[in-house]
């Protein structure tokens, strides 16, 4: 009887099989021989781990987690569903080492569904476990994992229904695999970009039910009105990828420049200018991811374009009320503004190199009138004068 008891807690445990360590979240405990000492792998899935929380709306919950292990690189990828003996589910993954392997981001995502969805309860011997569409896991994958989508830009409407059906490129042609998971990525992407699609996804997965255990997963989220998805997914299909992302420090003036051209370009897509934008189909929309755009740009600009980012962030907000003749005059104020910036920016460069390289240690007077503060008359008030008056009486 000691016997049995012992072996059932050494299978209700992970420590059996060598895992411990969880993550952050606690969604995924990690195979201590596998892991030790290999941080790449295992910090990309805790960054993923908490960009699924994030993305999806979801709780991480008490569920047990995703029984993570790692193979060679260019290993296949395994996930399995078992029942733990006592009660409970467990979910198994294998992952190639290699952080960056196409398989990573589609598996990953899977097992973490499947905890959502299994949560605590075991499920029944012989049952099946449901089948996620593809577009879900590689598009949900690509975008916890903050993968590129620039492969998805295209000035064409294609139908979301013929996507939907459109089988998986083959691993070979891998320049067909991004683009498909660029597009995938940005399908999810709009659907869970409001509360509403959200509620509608987790719905949408579910919780086990042993007394239903064949479990069909619908292949289309049933709270996504299709026609709506439609035109957000060819909306961010033709706005081209953006790589925003900077570093948390003020930027240089000539950097911030030249991300500002970039942002104002693009944001025009293609047109000579916002009035264009603001008045065709989707410019509301476009106008927003500009403004996006511009917003984080100005809280890493260089102080000395702060006035030309603000002015653009005002001009963009208010392009849809203005005519367009006003538009385009202030589109040409801020080429102009841009233009002595750069120039003012350049000269800033080359007198602090030419600073550097000279090793100067005189001061060039140019800044003196700023270290003498100038002489300030004391102003009294009628009371400051009665009181000298007393004070100059005498007490």
């Amino acid at each position: 009887m000691a016997l049995r008891l012992l072996l059932l807690w050494m299978l209700g445990g992970g420590t059996l099989f060598g895992f411990d360590g969880s993550s952050p979240q606690g969604a995924v405990t990690y195979s201590v021989s596998d892991f030790r000492g290999s941080v790449a792998l295992r910090r990309t899935v805790e960054e993923a781990e908490k960009s699924f929380f994030q993305t999806t709306g979801l709780i991480p919950g008490d569920a047990p987690p995703v029984y993570l292990a790692s193979r060679e690189k260019g290993s296949p990828a395994s996930l399995s569903v078992n029942a733990i003996e006592g009660g409970g589910p467990q979910i198994r993954l294998v992952l190639p080492k290699d952080p960056e392997d196409p398989q990573v981001p589609q598996f990953l995502t899977t097992a973490l569904l499947l905890r959502q969805y299994y949560g605590k309860i075991a499920p029944v011997p012989g049952s099946g476990v449901p089948q996620y569409p593809r577009w879900m896991t590689r598009g949900l994958g690509a975008l916890i994992f903050h993968c590129s989508v620039a492969e998805a830009a295209t000035s064409a409407n294609p139908e979301l229904e013929a996507f939907l059906t459109e089988r998986v490129p083959e691993p070979e042609n891998a320049a067909l695999v991004r683009r498909y998971d660029a597009m995938a990525s940005v399908l999810v992407r709009s659907g869970l970009s409001d509360n509403a699609g959200k509620k509608a996804f987790r719905e949408w997965i579910g919780s086990y039910d042993p007394s239903v255990p064949s479990h069909h997963q619908p292949a289309w989220v049933e709270g996504w009105d299709m026609r709506t998805l439609e035109r957000r997914w060819n909306l961010g299909l033709q706005t081209p990828g953006h790589d925003d992302q900077m570093p948390g420090m003020i930027q240089s003036a000539p950097s911030t420049l030249k991300a500002f051209h970039t942002i104002m370009e693009e944001g025009r897509f293609g047109k000579d200018s916002l009035a264009d934008v603001a008045r065709e189909r989707g410019g509301e929309y476009r106008l927003q991811t500009l403004t996006e755009r511009l917003t984080a740009l100005r809280l890493q600009a260089n102080p000395l374009t702060i006035p030309l980012v603000e002015r653009s962030m005002k001009l963009v907000v208010n392009a849809k009320r203005m005519s367009p003749k006003k538009v385009r005059q202030e589109e040409d104020q801020l080429r102009q503004e841009y233009l002595l910036l750069g120039k003012q920016s350049r000269a800033i460069e080359d007198y602090l190199d030419w600073c550097e390289a000279t090793k100067v240690t005189t001061r060039s007077g140019l800044f003196d009138a700023y270290l003498s503060a100038p002489a300030s008359s004391q102003a009294k008030g009628p009371v400051g004068r009665h009181l000298d008056a007393v004070e100059a009486r005498g007490w």
